[in-house]
């Protein structure tokens, strides 16, 4: 992913927390005031709103999956970004074919399901393709025969995928991808690049017991040194009446049915972990967790959950079998009309400390994918890096995603 998407994820908030009057010159602080046709105290906020239809059209351009509503919501998002950027950016945009482009995307996205299939750099190699096939034509009705090889291959994929035609109303071909047997068929070959499921005896790490059947192959590293478990407010020796002791034990009863008195109380704690779940598809996928990335969950009351990983640790039972853990903080959901940054277009969260309502030590088989979300927090001056001041929320950043 490039450097611009990355910072275009971050722009907004950044823009939020930082940028004033006093940073405008007077001259750009007048054409903007004309251009926007607001007074001078909402100037700020327009910018702000500018880079927040940016983002957010970067991140739906990027999307994997696409219906009528989100076509909708693109082409919106499009239409604002436009107006936005020639009344902000006059003279990088009016008149000149930058936004162009802006005005066919929805079309490109119908056409091509999504529009990360239609990216410059697949264009440029159906240019080369058809280039190539030149050379093997007659040379006298060039358009028709690659108007003709094309919609051969077009049809060949609808075929295969099943898609539903637009033009006639009905499905072409019975999806033929989603058939088993018809995909391995097409795998181990150049047409597909073929996923290798690992076949391989499942190896747990003698010093580590997995959870779970289905978790392997756990490494630790970075262990935490103590000024660092005292700089985090943790403790090597757990205290009965601690966050951990009351959340190990809960977690051995639910999750490992485990009763005992807890005779160990020593705690090794560590900055990352990797393993490796076995899908039901037989395929294997490597987890990456490091202390201080957000990880969704699913609950069977709240749904989708998020909770930031504050540490992870090793704890040996009284059967002298050594469990990894998480230790996380949840963040709730603030409801209601102050739910919504308006301006950000961004839902408020703030962290749970209440004990009762949320768990926070689980196993590590509790986490089974990759950190695919971001917060920021609304800092304050007494804020820092390790130590957020809890009255003020969190926003989920709903401009980030992976590009592909």
């Amino acid at each position: 992913m490039s450097d611009r998407l990355r910072l275009a994820m971050v722009l907004p908030h950044i823009l939020r927390q930082y940028l004033q009057i006093k940073h405008l010159k007077n001259n750009s602080l007048i054409e903007l005031q004309e251009n926007l046709s607001v007074n001078t105290n909402r100037i700020i906020d327009k910018l702000i709103q500018c880079w927040v239809v940016v983002a957010k059209c970067a991140k739906l351009c990027f999307s994997l999956f696409f219906n009528n509503e989100s076509y909708k919501i693109l082409n919106d998002l499009l239409n604002q970004e436009a107006i936005l950027l020639t009344k902000i950016f006059p003279q990088d945009f009016t008149n000149l074919p930058n936004l162009h482009i802006n005005g066919h995307l929805q079309h490109h996205a119908k056409t091509f399901a999504t529009l990360v299939n239609s990216a410059v750099g697949v264009k440029e190699m159906v240019h080369k393709i058809f280039k190539n096939t030149v050379s093997h034509t007659n040379g006298k009705m060039i358009e028709k025969d690659l108007i003709k090889r094309y919609n051969t291959l077009q049809a060949l994929r609808n075929i295969i995928d099943g898609t539903l035609d637009s033009h006639y109303n009905n499905f072409l071909g019975n999806g033929y991808f989603q058939d088993n047997i018809f995909r391995l068929l097409l795998s181990s070959w150049f047409a597909t690049s073929a996923t290798i499921s690992n076949t391989k005896k499942i190896a747990i790490n003698e010093a580590v017991e997995s959870p779970d059947d289905s978790i392997y192959e756990i490494q630790l590293q970075a262990k935490w040194k103590q000024y660092k478990i005292l700089q985090n407010n943790f403790e090597t020796n757990i205290s009965i009446n601690g966050d951990i002791y009351y959340g190990l034990k809960t977690a051995y009863k639910e999750y490992f049915n485990f009763t005992e008195y807890l005779h160990n109380t020593k705690i090794i704690y560590f900055n990352y972990i990797s393993y490796k779940v076995l899908n039901q598809d037989g395929k294997s996928s490597i987890i990456r967790i490091s202390v201080g990335n957000v990880v969704e969950l699913e609950e069977e009351l709240e749904g989708n959950s998020y909770a930031i990983v504050q540490a992870i640790f090793l704890h040996t039972y009284n059967n002298a079998k050594t469990y990894p853990f998480y230790f996380l903080k949840w963040f709730e959901k603030i409801e209601g009309r102050n739910g919504i940054d308006s301006l950000m277009m961004c839902q408020k969260y703030k962290i749970c400390t209440e004990r009762k309502k949320w768990h926070n030590v689980f196993p590590i088989s509790f986490v089974t994918s990759m950190p695919k979300v971001h917060f920021v927090h609304q800092c304050v001056n007494d804020c820092s890096v390790r130590n957020h001041n809890l009255s003020q929320p969190y926003l989920l950043n709903e401009f980030f995603y992976n590009a592909i």
